[in-house]
């Protein structure tokens, strides 16, 4: 599915083996010129709402928290710990202990999780993130952290800036920043940078690099050429470059030195010949596939009821509810079919990569159609686990290899002492059952409760 807000009509392109748009009106944000002085009023109005609305995460300090009695299931392959105690100071673990505490300071907050598992934040390798919405539905589902793949890059700066803010009631986010296109970018130049030579290429990784972006994202109109300027560039910087393919093929591009490949394009998934060739690839260059299943089971239901009715459709702003109805009414039979059997497809490329000892990546493509924030990330695991994943493999694709995907495998990803504690206290097994993650009690980002039933 598309890479970013999407602004057209799907079509399946047959050449590029891929999910494409034509041009339909997305729903606008209007943003007229506001006085300096009413925009600071409004946004000290909002924070004061904020800060009655949502005591939990705005007020508590990030002290010393003890959640003890869970079962810990960490992230790390070890086996879970029953009676596991878990201290946190600071926003960090310091303690992770199969007994008790002796004498936990004044003012500790003590968490009672016995009778449930306890694991590490959720991390979203694949969102187009919009503030306000969003943030409550990804923290009620564990989601703690996300990777922004296509905004602008001083908004999302200024977002990601923003969420590193102690007590802050949104997930942590990494940015890519806009992605880079060729002559004529799909989504626009508001979230797009169109190059059409090498040195243009450079020069356009150079100034997003330059701003500290955390990843850079190529996009379908880059040929090799232009790939490798920017390849080279990035990996001055120690930055990887993650591809939404078209132009440039999958085994082209992991030659090069592309680090990820989101929805498994540049390649066509169900043709076995090719998709061991990718596999073999992907496990030699250790990459990084990010299957994006969740948005390709929505397209493959267009135009159903069950999507009319599905949970949480009402926490969506009303202008995307109508875009999404639109995106849906305009899919011919023949794109949901197509959907449906790419699907099937990318089922059996995720068991054949996870059995050669690939990384395969959990991402939803939120805010894309009828891919809810938070939630579409649980039906991702649910989907990898149906792939053939165990469910601790599936877990893993949104916590400890996601924080490798990152590049933050030293403070991200498993519940482990002096990395940062963001955990998720759940009502049952997620170790028996993937689909336990839909049980979320409490969940705790920078040793702050940011949510509890």
């Amino acid at each position: 599915m598309a890479s970013c807000s999407s602004k057209g009509v799907p079509h399946w392109c047959s050449t590029c083996a891929a999910w494409t748009f034509t041009s339909i009106s997305a729903p606008a944000d209007v943003r007229p010129r506001v006085p300096a002085a009413v925009v600071v009023a409004l946004i000290a109005t909002t924070l004061i709402a904020l800060l009655s609305s949502a005591p939990i995460a705005a007020r508590n300090g990030a002290g010393t928290v003890v959640v003890r009695g869970g079962t810990l299931v960490d992230g790390t392959g070890r086996e879970p710990l029953p009676g596991a105690t878990i201290v946190v100071r600071d926003g960090r673990v310091a303690e992770v202990t199969s007994g008790g505490v002796a004498s936990p300071p004044a003012g500790t907050e003590i968490i009672d999780a016995r009778g449930m598992w306890i694991v590490p934040g959720l991390i979203d390798m694949h969102v187009h993130y919009h503030p306000g919405w969003m943030d409550a539905l990804f923290l009620r589902h564990g989601v703690t952290t996300v990777r922004d793949v296509g905004s602008g890059l001083d908004s999302i700066l200024e977002l990601r800036e923003d969420s590193r803010a102690p007590g802050v009631a949104r997930p942590r986010i990494f940015a890519c920043g806009p992605l880079i296109d060729g002559p004529s970018p799909r989504h626009g130049t508001g979230i797009s940078v169109s190059v059409r030579t090498v040195a243009e290429a450079r020069a356009a990784a150079r100034r997003l690099l330059d701003r500290g972006v955390d990843c850079l994202k190529i996009y379908e109109q880059l040929t090799p050429p232009l790939v490798e300027a920017v390849v080279r560039e990035a990996e001055g910087a120690r930055v990887p470059v993650t591809a939404h393919l078209r132009d440039t093929t999958a085994l082209q591009a992991l030659e090069i030195g592309v680090r990820g490949l989101e929805h498994a394009f540049g390649f066509e998934a169900c043709d076995e010949t090719v998709v061991a060739q990718v596999v073999r690839r992907v496990v030699e260059r250790g990459a990084y596939v990010v299957p994006t299943l969740a948005i390709t089971e929505q397209i493959s239901r267009f135009g159903s009821s069950e999507q009319e009715t599905m949970a949480l459709l009402g926490e969506i702003p009303a202008v995307r509810r109508r875009y999404w109805r639109a995106m849906a009414a305009a899919a011919s039979l023949d794109r949901t079919a197509g959907a449906a059997r790419r699907l099937g497809c990318l089922r059996s490329l995720v068991a054949r990569l996870q059995g050669a000892g690939g990384q395969v990546v959990a991402g939803s493509d939120t805010s894309n159609p009828y891919v809810v924030p938070g939630a579409s990330l649980h039906r991702e695991l649910e989907l990898l686990a149906e792939a053939g994943l165990s469910p601790r493999e599936a877990l893993a694709a949104a916590t400890r290899t996601a924080a490798a995907c990152l590049g933050q495998a030293q403070t991200l990803g498993t519940l482990e002492v002096g990395k940062i504690a963001d955990l998720v206290v759940l009502g049952a097994d997620p170790v028996a059952s993937i689909a336990a993650i839909r049980q979320t009690e409490i969940v705790i980002r920078d040793g702050r409760v940011v949510w509890r039933r």
